[in-house]
């Protein structure tokens, strides 16, 4: 599953190269025909990565806010081929978390379902200054992912929190 890998990372780096985006208040990310919702502290830029994702990937869509250097909040999604998709969703997100490895230590992991989507909640080490956290559900061959890149010991601040909990499955 290093597809999972490469779209992640690719993502990210995206991400944490433009910190230009300022946080406003907070909006709700409901893009069309996905099928998921979140609160993200403004509004996000949009970007269609869709050229530079890969061959098994038909559609990623990124929205990101980076109020700082050190601090980005995505929502994202990518629609995978059906023919790049295993038959069992959680075989695909174990290959997404062994992708994750990649990106740093893997702190902690829990699975999650939302109704019968599988899902993982990840907190990643990605360096001594700073802690990703990842949400990847597999909703049919759509991987939405919700990441959080913050400073160490800020995994669990209200904005994180709040973001995490606001997302939701919804009916496209």
């Amino acid at each position: 599953m290093n597809r999972f890998l490469s779209v992640t990372a690719f993502a990210i780096c995206l991400i944490l190269g433009n910190a230009a985006a300022e946080a406003q208040q907070w909006q709700e990310y409901r893009p069309d025909g996905v099928g998921f919702r979140v609160d993200l502290p403004g509004s996000p830029q949009i970007e269609d990565n869709t050229a530079q994702a890969g061959n098994n990937v038909s559609k990623m869509i990124v929205g990101s806010i980076a109020p700082s250097d050190e601090i980005a909040y995505i929502a994202m999604y990518s629609v995978f081929k059906p023919s790049a998709m295993d038959s069992d969703p959680q075989r695909s997100l174990d290959g997404g978390m062994r992708g994750l490895t990649g990106q740093g230590k893997i702190r902690s992991q829990k699975r999650l379902t939302f109704g019968t989507v599988p899902a993982r909640y990840v907190v990643i080490d990605m360096s001594e200054k700073r802690v990703g956290i990842d949400l990847m559900v597999m909703s049919g061959n759509a991987l939405i992912q919700i990441i959080c890149i913050v400073p160490t010991g800020q995994e669990a601040t209200p904005t994180v929190e709040r973001i995490y909990k606001s997302f939701a499955l919804v009916a496209n």
